[in-house]
């Protein structure tokens, strides 16, 4: 995944932003590795990597449009956590 990427899913046009996107595309992968069992061995799938992807961006996102909310606990909406469950119990090949 790109920085290009993300800010065109993010539909960002300015640049002020890279750096704290380009940290949140980092949580989001570091987030996966953790909650995922083998996430870097299912990544190799590109049926996996595929899914994986859509997941960091939602991630991504939900972190930035939250990025204000200081002092309150952030939580991964219910579609993300389904996501990620069925990254971890998944087949990989669909």
């Amino acid at each position: 995944m790109t920085l290009e990427e993300v800010k065109n899913y993010l539909r960002v046009t300015y640049d002020d932003d890279d750096g704290y996107l380009t940290n949140l595309m980092q949580v989001a992968e570091d987030y996966l590795v953790a909650g995922v069992t083998d996430y870097l061995k299912k990544k190799e799938n590109d049926h996996f990597k595929a899914r994986a992807e859509i997941v960091k961006l939602v991630i991504i996102q939900n972190l930035y449009d939250e990025r204000y909310m200081m002092g309150q606990a952030l939580e991964m909406n219910y579609i993300v956590r389904s996501m990620i469950t069925q990254l971890e119990y998944g087949d990989v090949n669909v």
